[in-house]
């Protein structure tokens, strides 16, 4: 089973999320530049939202992502409550 790895880029201007393989091959991406008048918790929505959608694309492409949606609700619970602890 193929595993993959999400990469994420939170910039002023820009969001990019990209799905990578354990080698390095980005395997798909979505860049955005809404996220500049969104709140905190608006731009996490996104980058939960775009990770969801570039895993969903992949495990249809490849039937192989099984098991990738118990730990993305888990993975960005984290980030919103180590972002709202350091506010």
């Amino acid at each position: 089973m193929e595993k993959y790895l999400i990469g994420i880029d939170l910039g002023g201007t820009k969001l990019a999320i990209g799905l990578v393989t354990t080698d390095g091959k980005l395997v798909d991406e979505v860049i955005t530049h809404e996220h500049v008048e969104k709140c905190c918790d608006g731009i996490i929505d996104d980058m939960e939202l775009f990770t969801r959608a570039l895993l969903k694309k992949e495990l249809y492409r490849s039937r192989c992502c099984y098991g990738h949606r118990r730990s993305i609700p888990r993975t960005y619970q984290v980030f919103r409550r180590d972002l709202h602890n350091n506010q």
